[in-house]
């Protein structure tokens, strides 16, 4: 009995594991494309609206890329 409860906690272990990873691939892909419209000259409010997220949540993120480049620039 505690050999079948432990083989259905590490399943559901295995699959939050593997939703977290989902997520974040997920995240990952919206912020690229927030970055991409923002790098055409999409307006913060436009982009806000059409990912449902605050203008300055895309301020954020395309941000945290700024800062991301410049310390990979930095870098001998």
């Amino acid at each position: 009995m505690k050999e079948q409860l432990d083989e259905v906690l590490d399943l559901a272990q295995a699959r939050a594991i593997k939703t977290k990873r989902h997520r974040r691939y997920l995240i990952a892909q919206r912020n690229e494309e927030i970055r991409r419209l923002r790098g055409q000259g999409v307006k913060l409010r436009e982009i806000a609206d059409r990912f449902g997220i605050s203008a300055q949540r895309v301020q954020q993120i395309c941000g945290i890329e700024l800062e991301r480049l410049a310390v990979a620039a930095s870098l001998p």
